[in-house]
């Protein structure tokens, strides 16, 4: 029932006492705490955001090699070849002159750090040194890295030399030669038997044979003949000379 003013103001005098009708909440009022309260319990962009980033982050590598942050990265199959070896040096001893080339024909530098030299028996050692390689060059890994000593190369790491485990040379009656990555994974081998190479004389990878299966040949491999300080040939740290 509704009462006129005149009404209201005769009950008010007569001590009657009116409750004030409550007033309603403004629409505006409860839609803005609505608001508020979705924002914070629905508003999960930037959670969301975050672990998308991480993930995205932690996974996106160009291929399995490893970044070193120096610049250069592990070396992986195809990306070392052995091009040279000198497995019966004339002018010194073995224990001194044996050594075995590396090429790097891949596109990056790669951290030689850990690499392993080993054949089908006991020898496995790893070598000594953590020498970077660039692209499309050369490095040697030698029994001893003294040029004095070792017939007159200039060696990028040195192996522990001999045949009795834990250690590596290269026998001159036929041997193999495994190369393998810190790891243990193979990158590179190569074989040969009594008679491959001449006392004094390294047998190196004809330039068209220079890949991980091209050097698979005994055909592949050629007599090296440029003169060293030391009196034998050979034609270490730079390109081979063919057939």
């Amino acid at each position: 029932m509704r009462l006129s003013a005149s009404a209201l103001v005769l009950l008010t005098g007569c001590g009657f006492g009116l409750s004030p009708e409550p007033a309603d909440e403004p629409e505006d009022t409860r839609a803005g705490e609505t608001g508020r309260r979705d924002t914070g319990v629905r508003d999960t962009g930037v959670r969301d955001t975050g672990r998308t980033d991480t993930v995205d982050t932690g996974t996106d590598t160009e291929d399995s090699a490893t970044d070193t942050g120096s610049g250069s990265r592990t070396p992986t199959r195809g990306d070392l070849v052995l091009s040279e070896v000198m497995c019966d040096p004339a002018a010194v001893a073995d224990s001194l002159g044996e050594w075995v080339e590396l090429a790097n024909v891949s596109a990056h530098a790669l951290d030689l750090t850990g690499l392993q030299l080993g054949d089908d028996n006991l020898d496995l050692t790893t070598i000594i040194g953590a020498p970077t390689l660039a692209a499309g060059a050369f490095a040697l890994l030698c029994a001893d890295d003294s040029r004095a000593a070792n017939g007159g190369v200039t060696c990028a790491a040195t192996y522990k030399y001999g045949s009795s485990g834990g250690s590596f040379t290269l026998a001159n009656a036929g041997d193999e030669v495994n190369l393998l990555a810190a790891d243990g994974t193979p990158l590179d081998s190569m074989a040969y038997s009594t008679g491959f190479a001449k006392a004094g004389v390294s047998m190196g990878v004809a330039p068209g044979q220079l890949t991980p299966n091209g050097n698979d040949a005994v055909g592949a491999w050629c007599p090296q003949t440029a003169r060293l300080s030391g009196g034998d040939s050979a034609s270490p740290g730079e390109a081979n000379a063919g057939c």
